[in-house]
């Protein structure tokens, strides 16, 4: 899934109160990982785009197929219609180009083939890190039975110090033998 963000102001493209029925407007809102801003992208035969939302499963459309400049942009169900088709162009040369279907398609692969060898990484650390941490208990253990005789020895002291005490002679003194 993606996220489609504006350039200028970094805002992503966002389902207006999360609303989806036919006719939802959209409007751009800050960036979260909510499903009213994730848009998965299908490629059609004839080398445009479709945008379908995941949380409405509705495609990203133009209202009444407008094509002129502020036209209002909603969701409606797939009408296979021009007003739901999209090019994707490269803006990062001076002069944009329009992308085959397969050659994004191939683009597309390349990210998700990178995002699952990311997620496998994480997960044998995720895993090397339970290991250790199961480990840990263990150690705990022994720890605590080696202080367990040190108290033992730390009471037997305790319950000596409660008896008697013998009691010393006072040594004589000159003055006492006079």
């Amino acid at each position: 899934t993606y996220r489609i963000c504006n350039r200028f102001t970094g805002n992503a493209i966002d389902l207006c109160l999360n609303g989806t029925v036919d006719g939802t407007w959209l409007h751009q809102w800050t960036p979260n990982t909510g499903r009213s801003q994730q848009w998965k992208v299908e490629f059609t035969d004839d080398g445009f785009v479709r945008f379908r939302s995941v949380l409405a499963d509705k495609y990203l459309d133009l209202y009444q197929a407008f094509s002129g400049n502020g036209a209002r942009a909603q969701i409606w169900s797939d009408n296979e219609g021009s007003n739901q088709r999209w090019v994707l162009k490269d803006v990062t040369g001076k002069n944009a180009i329009r992308p085959s279907a397969a050659q994004m398609e191939k683009k597309l692969k390349e990210q998700v083939e990178e995002a699952a060898a990311e997620a496998k990484k994480a997960a044998k650390k995720a895993a090397k890190t339970t290991k250790t941490a199961a480990k840990k208990p263990a150690v705990r253990k022994t720890a605590a039975k080696a202080a367990a005789p040190k108290k033992a020895a730390a009471k037997k002291t305790a319950a000596g110090d409660a008896a008697p005490k013998k009691t010393t002679r006072a040594k004589k003194t000159a003055a006492d033998e006079q």
